[in-house]
């Protein structure tokens, strides 16, 4: 199943033949190491695909013109408060008697920004263990599904304030494109290498803003 950095390359090249973009080769890297490391944690994945917002706000483009860095540092954040989202689900449902797996949080990202745009958006994808969680749930529910704990999660990113699932959905600033959901494991080429051509977007050199000083592109490192 592991692809060499050269035929992931070749892969995406093919892939996006029709596209005309140009892949990073660190980025695209780090998404093969990102990739790997999360079946070597666990025998089945579960990867998902995720765009982030900033609120269209005066104050946020003040945040961005003093902190062209600050983009990385709320992923960072996010993460933090999907782990706390994900242990307590696990805690809670340990307590009620259910057998829980439990997972490590993986992921990569890219900042985009085209040059019009105010604010960068973000892309991330990122795995689970598929035996803890194995989709995303319904997209209008109002349960804490897997899909809510991640909008909680970015909400809590960008403020303090206690909000509802119902206040996250309306706003919008979380948005899961469409086929977000793969499953892989030992054996599961196809949907393996599906992932991996979805994730390569996120390498390409389109809308990206190098050199600025902060990153455009990163990943967990464990």
């Amino acid at each position: 199943m592991p692809l060499t950095l050269d035929e992931y390359m070749l892969r995406t090249k093919e892939f996006y033949r029709n596209k005309g973009y140009g892949f990073n080769r660190d980025n695209m890297e780090k998404i093969l190491s990102v990739s790997n490391n999360s079946m070597e944690c666990h025998s089945r994945v579960f990867a998902f695909r995720v765009d982030f917002h900033f609120p269209k706000m005066d104050f946020w483009e003040m945040v961005f013109a003093v902190r062209p860095d600050y983009g990385g540092v709320t992923i960072k954040a996010f993460a933090e408060e999907l782990n706390k989202l994900i242990g307590h689900d696990i805690v809670t449902r340990r307590s009620s008697g259910k057998r829980v797996h439990p997972t490590t949080i993986r992921y990569i990202w890219a900042r985009e920004q085209t040059a019009d745009a105010a604010l960068p958006h973000f892309h991330m994808m990122i795995f689970l263990n598929r035996d803890t969680y194995f989709k995303l749930g319904k997209f209008d529910s109002v349960e804490m599904n897997l899909a809510n704990k991640v909008r909680m999660a970015w909400f809590k990113a960008l403020s303090d304030d206690d909000v509802t699932i119902a206040f996250c959905i309306e706003k919008g600033l979380v948005h899961f494109p469409k086929n977000p959901e793969y499953h892989f494991g030992k054996g599961d080429e196809e949907q393996f290498y599906m992932m991996l051509m979805r994730a390569a977007y996120l390498a390409k050199q389109d809308t990206k803003r190098r050199g600025e000083g902060y990153r455009c592109f990163d990943g967990s490192n464990n």
